[in-house]
């Protein structure tokens, strides 16, 4: 299975979201093997994607109302910088790594009660969990 980087970042948060929930212990192993899988990759992706910060004196800072603010260091050529930041952390992004991972089913409920798991969650781990 392919997964690119970006959907890579996703899937590692909303794993280690399901990896907090009680299951049986079939359903919590093949998580743990697909979070250490992930794992392997983000490793790889977080120095690269900090050396991007860097290169370019990139800064976020978030905003009351939600957004954020993209800053740089580079006062002469700010758009053109933070331009050419996007376009290669976007590149970095998209990168592909092939998983060979079987899905996991994951129960509708555990120990009698629905288990809730969060819409964006799903969405990030599509390509890697069934609900049974």
């Amino acid at each position: 299975m392919k997964l690119i980087n970006r959907e890579i970042l996703e899937a590692k948060a909303a794993i280690d979201e399901l990896l907090q929930e009680k299951m049986p212990v079939k359903v919590s192993w093949g998580l743990a093997k697909i979070g250490g899988m992930l794992n392997g990759v983000v490793l790889c992706i977080d120095p690269v994607r900090q050396g991007l910060f860097t290169t370019y004196g990139i800064s976020v800072e978030p905003q009351e109302d939600g957004k954020i603010n993209v800053k740089t260091s580079d006062e002469e050529h700010p758009q053109e910088t933070i331009t050419k930041f996007m376009d290669e952390l976007n590149e970095l992004m998209a990168k592909e790594a092939d998983f060979d991972v079987e899905k996991v089913a994951i129960p509708m409920e555990v120990d009698g009660k629905a288990l809730e798991i969060k819409g964006a969650s799903l969405m990030a781990l599509e390509k890697l969990i069934t609900v049974e």
